[in-house]
């Protein structure tokens, strides 16, 4: 259980029944440990130890399937990537978006290719 800090008791107006009962529910190593993720979301995120984004997933399939994991955490940084579009859209060049756009629609449509392409036929 969660400490009482963390409890919703009594906080009915600010929190909906499925967010009261799923924090209920959840063990608290689980949520720490959801919560150290986060934090490295944000680091790595954010160039300080860009390296250390990639425990994000194993460190998730503790509590839960590696295809949980990394659903949660490509929700989590597309999240943050549409909320920094949103701070930083004054800042835009658009030189640099006519750079990398071919590159990410050559990257996402390649790799829409490979997933076309049979398992048995990726091993040589």
């Amino acid at each position: 259980m969660l400490p009482s800090a963390l409890r919703c008791e009594g906080h009915s107006r600010r929190w909906s029944k499925g967010i009261r009962y799923a924090l209920e529910q959840i063990e608290l190593w689980t949520f720490l440990l959801l919560l150290l993720t986060s934090i490295v979301v944000g680091i790595s995120k954010s160039g300080l130890l860009v390296t250390l984004g990639a425990i994000n997933v194993p460190l998730l399939t503790l509590v839960m399937s590696a295809r949980d994991a990394a659903g949660l955490l490509l929700t989590v940084m597309l999240v943050v990537d549409f909320i920094a579009i949103v701070l930083y859209a004054r800042q835009l060049d658009r030189g640099i978006l006519a750079i990398m756009v071919p590159g990410c629609i050559l990257g996402v449509e390649s790799r829409h290719l490979v997933d076309r392409v049979e398992d048995e036929s990726i091993w040589l």
